[in-house]
This record gives C-alpha cells, sequence and structure tokens, in this order.
C-alpha cells in the first residue's frame, strides 16, 4: 500500500511542511529539531494538521475538502511513541488487549514479539527494551493500515538494540502495511531498510534509497557486501557493487553500510606509487562541481564524491572523460550499520 502525504503542522515558530509518497518501510531520519516526530504524531492525528493524508488510497484527512478530519481512533493506525505509553495499572496482557481490534487470541503477536514471560507482569517491572516490545504488540493488535515506530532505539543500550533489531524485522516483514521508521540511530534504521525520508528544518530533503539521499556532499553512503573479515592484515574485505574495498575492524554485526567523507579521498592521474591507503580506486571523471570546495563525481564502478581545491584540478587537468585514480584509507571509511 502507498502513503500520500502532504500534511503541514504549525508549533510555535516550528512549520512542518512535508510532500511524499511512501510505500513499504520508509527510515525517517534527520537532526533533532527536524520535524520526525511532530510528521508521526501529525500523521496519527495526535497533533492538529492541515492537508492531506491517505494510506492505500483510504483519506484520513483532506482539509481542502470541506475540512475533512478523522479523529486518532478512527484512523487505525498503530504508534509506538517514545516513550511507551504503557497503563501503569494493566498487566503486560491487559496492555495488550487493550489494543486489541478484534476479539481473538493474543499467541500471534506474543509469538512475534517474545512476550510469553511477560504476560503477568505490570509495566513498572519491565526493562526498556521489555516495554518496547509490548508498545509494539499493542500497536500491532490495533489491526494497523499503517505503523508508526517513533525512536524505538531511544534510551536503549548497545546491547538492547542489537536484542531489539530481530525482532523489528520480523514484525515489519509480518506487516502489511506501510511502516514509517523515525530514529536518529543510523546504523539500526539502515539495518532495517534502505528507503529514507530525510527531513530538515520541517520539510523534505531527501527521499530514496539511502546510498542516493545521504550522499548530500558531505559523506559517501556505500551498501557493500561479502563481508569477510581478515584478522592478520587488521581489514575487512568486502564489496561495493562489485568493486573489492578495504574496510576497518571491527565489522558490526549487522554491517551493511559505510560512510567516507569526500575529503578523506585522494586524487591521483597515472600510477600512484607506493602508498599507505589499502583502496586504489581507477575510475573516469564524470562531473566537475565548482565551488569553494570543488567536488568531483568519480565513477569507480559506483559513484564517488571527492573534494578537491582549485588548485588541484588545474595542476591534475581534471576534466569529464580523464581517468583517475582514487585513493583512501581503509580507516577513513566508518561502519554505519
Amino acid at each position: 500500500m502507498k502513503l500520500d502525504l502532504n500534511v503541514q503542522s504549525q508549533r510555535g515558530d516550528f512549520r512542518l511542511d512535508v510532500a511524499a509518497q511512501l510505500h513499504g518501510v520508509t527510515g525517517v531520519f534527520g537532526a533533532n529539531g527536524s520535524g520526525k516526530s511532530t510528521l508521526l504524531h501529525a500523521i496519527a492525528g495526535v497533533v492538529p494538521s492541515t492537508g492531506r493524508i491517505a494510506v492505500g488510497g483510504k483519506v484520513l484527512q483532506d482539509t481542502a475538502q470541506a475540512g475533512m478530519w478523522w479523529p486518532p481512533e478512527l484512523r487505525r493506525v498503530g504508534v509506538v511513541f517514545q516513550d511507551h505509553r504503557l497503563f501503569p495499572h494493566m498487566t503486560v496482557a491487559e496492555n495488550l488487549r487493550f489494543g486489541q481490534r478484534t476479539a481473538g487470541r493474543l499467541s500471534p503477536v506474543v509469538e512475534l514479539l517474545e512476550l510469553g514471560a511477560l504476560l503477568d507482569r505490570w509495566p513498572a517491572q519491565l526493562s526498556g527494551g521489555e516495554s518496547q516490545r509490548v508498545a509494539i504488540g499493542r500497536a500491532l493488535l490495533c489491526e494497523p493500515e499503517l505503523l508508526l515506530l517513533d525512536e524505538p532505539f531511544s534510551a536503549l543500550d548497545v546491547a538492547t538494540r542489537r536484542r531489539l533489531l530481530p525482532v523489528l524485522r520480523r514484525v515489519i516483514d509480518a506487516s502489511q502495511a506501510p511502516v514509517l521508521l523515525v530514529s536518529h540511530q543510523l546504523p539500526e534504521l539502515l539495518a532495517l531498510t534502505p528507503s529514507i525520508l530525510l527531513l530538515d528544518a520541517g520539510g523534505v530533503v531527501g527521499h530514496g534509497l539511502a546510498s542516493d539521499v545521504l550522499k548530500r556532499g558531505v559523506d559517501n553512503v556505500l551498501r557493500v557486501t561479502g563481508i569477510r573479515v581478515d584478522e592478520s592484515a587488521g581489514l575487512v574485505h568486502a564489496q561495493c557493487q562489485g568493486v573489492a574495498l578495504s574496510l576497518p575492524l571491527p565489522a558490526p554485526i549487522n554491517g551493511a553500510w559505510v560512510a567516507l567523507n569526500p575529503h578523506d579521498v585522494l586524487l591521483a592521474v597515472g600510477e600512484p606509487g607506493a602508498t599507505s591507503a589499502r583502496n586504489d580506486l581507477k575510475g573516469t571523471v564524470t562531473e566537475i562541481r565548482d565551488g569553494p570546495v570543488v567536488v568531483v563525481r568519480v565513477d569507480v564502478g559506483f559513484d564517488l564524491s571527492v573534494e578537491v581545491t582549485r588548485a588541484a584540478v588545474a595542476q591534475l587537468g581534471l576534466e569529464p572523460g580523464c581517468t583517475v585514480r582514487c585513493l583512501a584509507k581503509a580507516t577513513a571509511f566508518r561502519w554505519l550499520g
């Protein structure tokens, strides 16, 4: 199902204005204050907003059409808030049944989220990760047509986040509804979806594959495969679109994405000779963008952005179509997840 958004919300001096068409699972990413949580709350109907929201063709609000606006309880949206919002006077089983839309057994959701041992506990007796799983279960039991997860990894330690990741993968795989996943934890976000909606100052600045959206002249964001650890060399070997890369130890358990800042790449024309760079990638210059810092785009089998000075462009005779070598140390790469 498709989620159609053209939604605006004014909260004090902050204005949210987001227009996008989203499919499947989308990660919502951006700096603090960019509007991530406000967007989810507007979709859920828990903060005032204007504009149009539709899921699978079903319109939840369209304020341009006679002020149509469905209240939260009619939207069939499952929401997991940052603070979980479990009812403290109810057991886990009672919290789950509160969200249940139709009568039936809890067992499918209980099994999916591994909640069997927790059903008789009170929220105060739960760890952060356990509370998060209960909140997700309650959201699923409302049989949502749209699932919104607001910072599911917030306030969780690294070990708990790693335990929660496979649980969230199972939830996402089992859900037939579109999923919006807000997180400021980029490694976990990229481990769950390659599709990103990037927000800044309340607006959309990018939407699509993370490798494209996050490559905003700041970082080259690359998806890697075939990860192989070489302890003797102190390296991790992997590939990006068939191109061999040498990356730093240690590789994260769910490692599949790396970032390389454009200013950490050196360009050479001809044989560079012996260097400490473990990555020597031959490519063709496809574009040169002039500015205070010149950005050179190079096709090395995948698209790579490199920052150089104007003096370097002149000295090396760089122009579209010329052959260059891109040099990068293994330690220049950063694992994202």
